[in-house]
C-alpha cells in the first residue's frame, strides 16, 4: 500500500505537501518507512528524511513532494495536524488511532 502511494503521490502532484500518519512517528518510521525508502530508491527515487522537522522529501520523474510525519497517538493529535493543507495522506494502521485524528487527517487533504 506504501509503494502505491507514493507512486500516486509523485505521478499526480508536484511540489506539494502529503501527510504520512502512524500510531506513534517512531512505528511510522518501523512499520512503513524502514521498508519502503530502500525500494523506492530502487525503483529511482530519491528520498531525503530531515528526522528534526518529521519531514521526507521525494523526487521522482521530475516531480518533488513534501511528505509530513505526523503520529496519532490519542485525541490530542488532532491538533498538530490541523492547518496542515495537504494533497493526500496515508494513514498506516487507522483503525489504532482515535477517530478525531483520523477525521482531522482526512479534512486536511484540500489540494
Amino acid at each position: 500500500m506504501g509503494l502505491s502511494f507514493f507512486l500516486w503521490a509523485q505521478t499526480c502532484f508536484n511540489g506539494q505537501q502529503l501527510g504520512l500518519c502512524g500510531k506513534t512517528i517512531t512505528s511510522l518510521r518501523r512499520n512503513l518507512l524502514t521498508e519502503l525508502l530502500p525500494c523506492l530508491e530502487r525503483l529511482g527515487f530519491s528520498c531525503r528524511e530531515k528526522r528534526s522537522e518529521n519531514l521526507l522529501i521525494v523526487r521522482y520523474g521530475g516531480h518533488e513532494n513534501r511528505y509530513l510525519l505526523f503520529g496519532g497517538r490519542d485525541e490530542s493529535s488532532a491538533a498538530l495536524i490541523q492547518g496542515s493543507t495537504l494533497a493526500g495522506v496515508l494513514l498506516d494502521e487507522a483503525a489504532l488511532m482515535p477517530r478525531s485524528f483520523v477525521e482531522q487527517a482526512c479534512a486536511r487533504c484540500s489540494v
